[in-house]
Order: C-alpha cells, then structure tokens, then sequence
C-alpha cells in the first residue's frame, strides 16, 4: 500500500500503482508542471503562509520569531495587521511600534521591515490589495 500526503491531499493506492502518482500530479495544473502553488515557506525569519489568492488580493500569515527581521517591498497597497506578539515596524524610513489588534497601511513601492522585538513569535496578516499582488518572499 503507498499513502502519499500533501498539504491539501492524501493519495492511497496499491503500491503496484504508486508510479501513477506522476500522472496524477501532472493533471492537476499543466502551467506549473503539476506542482501545486507553495502554501507555506519556511524563512529565516519565521514563516509565511498563503491564505487566499486572487486577481484582486492576496492573504498572508506571517509569522516573525523572537530577535528576526522580515525585509520586503510592497508590489501593491498592503494592511497589515498585527494578530498576536509585539514588534517595530520600519516603513520607507518611518518607524512606529506593532502591537496586538493593530493595523496599518503600507504604501505601494514601500521598502519596510519588521522585527520582533518581544519574547513570542511576532504573529501577523498581510493583505495586498489591487492589481501587481506580489507575494512577501
């Protein structure tokens, strides 16, 4: 028996028939070569999760561990909004503290950086709205 899990599926089959599995996947999305888009990535800041994709914005979760730096450029108009930990924000030269349930504005074209400066891991929601989404690497 072969049991293959992704993060948004399990395949089971005999394992006679786990060399199909590369049929299966390449069916799924011919564009990118079968490979489903990457949900989570792992950082040497932390981790950064897609929630939601579209053409009109893009949902992500961030988060940020203790003593790290995320540095990004907004492609698009971005509201960030701090879910849990606390940290500074430094956005085109303007520097302000991130507190639990706060939000602000990153302007399109905007260098910024957060760093957690707490002692838990710095959590947040990105969302990028309008047209030229660009996903935080």
């Amino acid at each position: 028996m072969a049991v293959i899990a992704s993060a948004d599926a399990v395949f089971v089959s005999p394992l006679s028939r786990a060399a199909e599995v590369k049929d299966i996947v390449n069916s799924l999305d011919p564009e990118s070569g079968g490979r489903p888009p990457e949900k989570k990535g792992m950082h040497p800041w932390g981790t950064l999760e897609t929630l939601s994709e579209t053409a009109f914005f893009d949902v992500q979760r961030a988060l940020v561990h203790e003593g790290r730096t995320l540095r990004s450029v907004a492609a698009s108009s971005m509201q960030l909004i701090v879910i849990r930990g606390s940290g500074k924000l430094d956005a085109g030269g303007s520097q302000s503290s991130l507190q639990a349930q706060t939000t602000t504005t990153i302007h399109p074209g905007t260098s910024f950086e957060i760093s957690n400066s707490g002692d838990a891991p710095l959590e947040l929601l990105l969302v990028q709205i309008g047209s030229g989404n660009g996903k935080i690497r």
